[in-house]
């Protein structure tokens, strides 16, 4: 079990509607369970989304009202409860916050939802917010999105310049809303003129993508830049992001860290989740276990469904903290039940891992029952094979060791499958620093494929600083060898201007030769193949491309369902299985997309790329 992560919502709605819109690296598909899930198959069909019955009464708020507000704090919860019992919406939405700001923040989710609805309905725009927030989440939707979507528009039109991102992004995603960038456009930059970080986040993404307006990196990255100078904690968290896979500027994670670090320094969750990653496994900072518990801790407090699975598994491994198996169990579940994925199936895995009885096994159950029944397809899914499959099979800590041990003995394979071991956290604790050292051995023992990965470890910094030139000779000398991912990854450092002059078309001519003994290469050719960025556009051609990317079961299943939705000849039908399948291997973003296309007619699409 390793700590899961997941991107910026920004770039969800950027990789799903700008389709292909960043060259995937050859050595990103080694992050299984962290920052690329592996995905199984192309196939699957489609089926409807959870229905959830909207109790909130129609209507807009009541006009505010005219009791002076008590202010209290998370300190004085007994405070909260009588000034808001008086009439204080002030004290109503404040103590709603404190009610979820903690590690396991479903038990009291009722009660918040009912506390903001007070506040709301008697037309105080921060809890019409706060209580468009929840509707938000997976355990609202199907409905309660289009409930929120309201509620956005009341207090955006309040003045709320947080709330009119928020239904910004309810535009880009679909989710309540008619797909419509131009709109979302309009809405990004009221909240972000508005002082809302995250609304200026998400009006640079439209920048990068070229969603509804003409595609400008340099624009998106000074609108970045601006907010985040100005104490935008979202915005420096997106920066963050973009330096440290390299997303329209190279990579430098020290940066990246430090921008973490601001984002978390503001408050903002999510950043605090991503500078635990960073300092888990020694990326661009020095390895840090306890500090890196202590930041997913605060982030899960915070509301972060990935920081609540991060510290799930430090306590599963006893990373930086004591195991204890059982308090896992219930960040999991938690972080299962509000819409993450992989912490369901983190979950379902924890009873192998740990040896479970039969209790922890019934209780297991019980909690992807929960998640099954509110709507998540995938914990229906793993609930069906644990009934299948109790145990069996080698641990992955027996594995792990026999791969460091035959790596010792001389095996260079098995010095890869070992440097996999470390960057996964797979039967051990994950280790950048020791993910490096292995690969570069297998390198210095003569295997092609060990310097391949070790080019990717040097050009992004692991247990080093990122050194592109050498990773770019590394390269260049393996793809002459013949080694198919070593000239994917040159393609990939010739597409970015990583280490050599930004050249498409030579890109392109790595690509080709790559694919398709690598097929991540086929991906990236049909990345440029669709919007022709080194040469003319070929959209039949790059079908055929992520077709062949789709066989490995990546991420190219995700990009070709949105080619066939979106692309010369679409197909629905299609396109909704493959999102189902990929959703139920636990990507994040195909649920999200399977579930747009549930609400929606086809004749209502539209295209936001």
């Amino acid at each position: 079990m390793v700590p899961l992560r997941s991107p910026p919502l920004e770039l969800g709605w950027r990789l799903g509607n700008a389709l292909l819109v960043r060259v995937v690296h050859p050595s990103r598909v080694l992050l299984a369970g962290s920052l690329v899930v592996s995905l199984l198959a192309c196939g699957g069909s489609a089926i409807p989304g959870p229905q959830r019955r909207d109790t909130r009464p129609e209507g807009r708020p009541a006009a505010s009202s005219a009791t002076a507000e008590i202010a209290c704090g998370g300190a004085h919860k007994v405070e909260c409860e009588t000034a808001c019992k008086l009439g204080s919406m002030n004290a109503c939405v404040v103590l709603a916050i404190e009610l979820t700001k903690h590690a396991i923040p479903s038990r009291n989710y009722g009660r918040a939802v009912e506390l903001l609805d007070a506040a709301c309905e008697k037309g105080d725009a921060r809890g019409c917010f706060e209580l468009g927030r929840r509707l938000a989440t997976f355990r609202a939707a199907p409905h309660g999105h289009q409930r929120a979507v309201e509620i956005f528009e009341l207090a955006c039109d309040k003045g709320h310049a947080a709330a009119c991102g928020e239904l910004g992004n309810a535009r880009i995603l679909g989710r309540g809303a008619l797909g419509d960038p131009t709109a979302a456009k309009a809405l990004f930059e009221r909240g972000c003129d508005g002082g809302d970080s995250q609304a200026c986040a998400w009006l640079a993404e439209l920048y990068f993508a070229g969603d509804g307006v003409v595609e400008d990196a340099a624009k998106a990255q000074e609108i970045l830049e601006k907010s985040c100078s100005a104490g935008g904690a979202a915005a420096c968290d997106t920066l963050g992001w973009n330096l440290e896979h390299g997303l329209d500027m190279l990579v430098d994670m020290r940066r990246a860290v430090k921008l973490y670090h601001e984002a978390c320094k503001g408050k903002f969750a999510k950043g605090c989740t991503n500078l635990a990653w960073a300092y888990s496994r020694g990326y661009g900072v020095a390895l840090n276990r306890e500090k890196a518990y202590e930041l997913d801790q605060r982030a899960c407090f915070a509301g972060d469904m990935w920081g609540c699975s991060n510290v799930g598994a430090a306590l599963l491994r006893g990373a930086g903290v004591e195991k204890n198996p059982e308090a896992a169990t219930e960040y999991f579940a938690d972080a299962c039940l509000d819409g993450a994925a992989r912490a369901c199936s983190a979950l379902a895995g924890l009873v192998e891992e740990v040896g479970a009885g039969k209790s922890v096994f019934a209780e297991t159950l019980g909690h992807l029952d929960e998640a099954c029944a509110a709507g998540r397809t995938i914990a229906c899914s793993l609930r069906d094979d644990m009934k299948k499959k109790r145990d069996g099979g080698t641990s992955p800590e027996d594995e792990a060791a026999r791969h460091e041990r035959a790596c010792n003995a001389g095996k260079m394979t098995m010095c890869i499958h070992a440097a996999h071991d470390y960057l996964s956290g797979s039967g051990v604790l994950p280790d950048a620093g020791k993910f490096a050292s292995f690969v570069k051995r297998a390198c210095d023992g003569g295997d092609e494929l060990g310097c391949a990965k070790w080019s990717w470890a040097l050009s992004v910094g692991f247990s080093t600083h990122p050194d592109p030139e050498q990773a770019v000779k590394l390269d260049e000398d393996s793809c002459k060898a013949g080694t198919a991912m070593a000239c994917n990854g040159l393609g990939w450092y010739y597409r970015h201007g990583h280490g050599v002059e930004e050249d498409a078309k030579k890109a392109a001519a790595l690509f080709e030769r790559a694919c398709p003994e690598d097929l991540s290469a086929c991906s990236n050719l049909a990345h440029l193949l669709y919007f022709g960025l080194a040469g003319r556009a070929d959209q039949d051609r790059a079908l055929a491309c992520q077709e062949k990317a789709c066989e490995d079961g990546n991420t190219g299943s995700f990009d070709l369902a949105n080619m066939i939705l979106w692309g010369p000849r679409p197909d629905e039908a299609r396109a909704r299985d493959l999102f189902k399948s990929v959703c139920e291997q636990g990507h994040e973003l195909s649920c999200a997309r399977l579930e747009w296309l549930n609400g929606k007619l086809s004749s209502n699409l539209v295209d936001p790329g």
